[in-house]
């Protein structure tokens, strides 16, 4: 995909398991990492506030559609992004392939 810092893609995807949430990893912001900071220090998750919680997991937000259609935006925020990982429940479930200009 070509895209430049500010637009928005809009994602139209069939899974056929149920979701709870939707995340989004790049080369530039990866789950896995956040993940299992929160996973494996009880202590480090205690302090900090469930909304800072939400914004390190990038959770999106998404409309589940006709039963197994689920659609969600996703905005380029930086120049530098390469890939989209597209997560379900933390399943890994497509990559994207980025070239973002300024």
């Amino acid at each position: 995909m070509n895209a430049k810092v500010g637009d928005t893609i809009h994602f139209k995807l069939n899974y056929s398991d149920p979701v709870k949430e939707i995340q989004i990893a790049t080369n530039v912001f990866d789950i896995q990492d956040i993940y299992d900071d929160f996973s494996n220090d009880e202590e480090k998750e205690g302090f900090r506030g469930e909304e800072t919680l939400q914004y390190k997991k990038n959770v999106i937000p998404y409309e589940e559609k006709q039963g197994n259609l689920f659609e969600f935006d996703y905005v380029i925020d930086n120049k530098s992004i390469r890939f989209i990982d597209i997560y379900f429940d933390y399943t890994h479930v497509m990559r994207f392939k980025i070239k973002a200009g300024q």
